[in-house]
């Protein structure tokens, strides 16, 4: 049975980007985002919504994603994906139950190394398990938020705190990341 997250839990809301690591990672070193994972403390995620948008002319969000994903792949704003992003983006845009004109998944794996080639990654690390246990324990999260908080342990253990997606009342019940308006 999933559990409502309350906000005035014992789960402080904060925005990291390099220090000590947040204390409900439960990592005990100090994580510095630009040697971490070698991205500047202002990067942001891009998660999988902002690309499928993007990519799909036939979105309301297709203009606003894809300018955002444009001034993203020119350098133009520090954005970052995650190995787990090009994954959900396959597997979505490749399904015809999920968009109504799905493309091969040749042509998937072409923009996911365009994709990959243009932007940072950041990837998990070897304790991700721990992280995300810690999180889902402390936040009262059920099985369909599992990926999400993945995703949230992976950013703030490279630093990564800010987050474009239009997923935004799940994201900010975690602690440390900051949703940003697309």
């Amino acid at each position: 049975m999933e559990s409502s997250f309350d906000p005035s839990a014992s789960v402080a809301f904060t925005t990291f980007t390099s220090g000590m690591a947040p204390p409900f990672l439960g990592l005990n070193t100090t994580v510095n985002a630009t040697a971490v994972s070698g991205i500047a403390p202002d990067t942001a995620l891009l998660d999988t919504n902002i690309l499928v948008y993007a990519y799909n002319a036939d979105s309301e969000y297709h203009t606003t994603c894809r300018a955002l994903l444009d001034r993203a792949t020119k350098g133009e704003l520090n954005a970052c994906l995650a190995p787990q992003i090009l994954f959900e983006f396959f597997a979505v845009v490749t399904n015809p139950a999920r968009v109504a004109k799905p493309i091969t998944p040749t042509e998937a794996l072409d923009e996911m190394t365009k994709l990959a080639d243009s932007l940072s990654l950041i990837t998990p690390p070897m304790n991700v398990h721990d992280n995300v246990i810690n999180l889902m324990r402390q936040l009262g999260f059920g099985s369909k938020h599992i990926y999400d908080v993945v995703l949230a342990a992976t950013m703030l253990s490279n630093g990564v705190a800010r987050l474009y997606t239009y997923d935004v009342e799940r994201f900010q019940k975690i602690p440390g990341i900051r949703v940003l308006d697309i």
